[in-house]
């Protein structure tokens, strides 16, 4: 009985820690990385991705998933589902896509939050892929939470 109480104890400490540290996804490309720390589930049947750029190189780096207006563009992500492939796309308002608008260009060691909205694959979906416009790297078993 002590045993049972005592394991009990150790796991209802351990609960928050364990539920609150969520683990962030990382793609690269050659000149940086892209980090997914959020992919939740909204109630308007879309998903919402949020994240970090960052340049890594020695150089500046234009944006490569972007389309341009003047110095600024928007993320281009969409999601796919892992066992039927089928593709989720950003949410567009007329033409344009729904995310944060980044500058064209990062400098060596600078970086930038980013966010998208993008339509949600059906409830039963717990896992996706994240691809990314450009030479970035898809992220494969990502977790939506809901």
């Amino acid at each position: 009985m002590k045993l049972f109480l005592s394991l009990g104890i150790v796991t209802l400490l351990l609960l928050p820690f364990s539920v609150a540290v969520a683990q962030p996804y990382t793609s690269e490309f050659s000149q940086g990385e892209i980090i997914v720390d959020s992919i939740k589930r909204s109630t308007d049947e879309t998903v919402l991705v949020k994240g970090v750029i960052k340049n890594t190189s020695s150089k500046s780096h234009s944006w490569f998933g972007s389309e341009l207006v003047g110095n600024f563009g928007v993320i281009d992500v969409r999601l796919q589902d892992l066992k039927t492939k089928r593709q989720f796309e950003q949410v567009k308002v007329g033409d344009k896509a729904v995310g944060s608008t980044l500058k064209d260009s990062l400098a060596p060691g600078e970086q930038v939050k980013f966010w998208a909205r993008i339509t949600a694959p059906p409830a039963e979906t717990k896992e996706i892929s994240i691809i990314f416009s450009g030479s970035a790297l898809p992220i494969d078993s990502a977790k939506i939470s809901d």
